[in-house]
């Protein structure tokens, strides 16, 4: 099991509704199930909102984190905490980083192999300033 979820829970979230409205708004398509808000990204990936978490399902996709992220952002999640594999922290972590402004990511420490292996500085969360890192990818994917 692997997704996100934020640090600190809100006495009052979401509704189904506004969940499945801010998905909407980034251009994807879904439905309410008993379970929490189901979200078709692609024929292989699907995410399930419960308002509490984001859960990922499927093939690891740089793109279908960013959108994560960004529905993460549009519930109000201020600072977020990943769980899963290494491998997904790792990647979700990067691109939280990334993103403009940065989404704050908490309980997650990249291990220092992979900080170098993506340019990772050791004492920010961000890039350095004036640095050219790569475009986290946009939400272009409509259903």
């Amino acid at each position: 099991m692997k997704g996100i979820r934020p640090k600190k829970r809100k006495r009052v979230r979401p509704t189904d509704e506004e969940r499945l409205k801010h998905w909407v708004e980034l251009g994807f398509s879904g439905e309410i199930g008993r379970d929490g808000v189901w979200i078709h990204y692609s024929n292989d990936i699907s995410f399930k909102d419960t308002g509490d978490s984001i859960y990922y399902f499927g093939p690891l996709s740089d793109e279908a984190i960013v959108s994560m992220l960004e529905a993460a952002r549009k519930h109000g999640w201020e600072e977020v905490e990943f769980f899963g594999d290494e491998n997904f922290k790792s990647r979700a972590y990067r691109l939280a980083c990334l993103m403009d402004p940065p989404l704050k990511v908490s309980g997650y420490d990249m291990p220092q192999h992979l900080k170098k292996t993506l340019d990772i500085p050791n004492d920010t969360t961000k890039p350095e300033p004036g640095a050219a890192p790569e475009q986290v990818p946009t939400n272009s994917h409509t259903l």
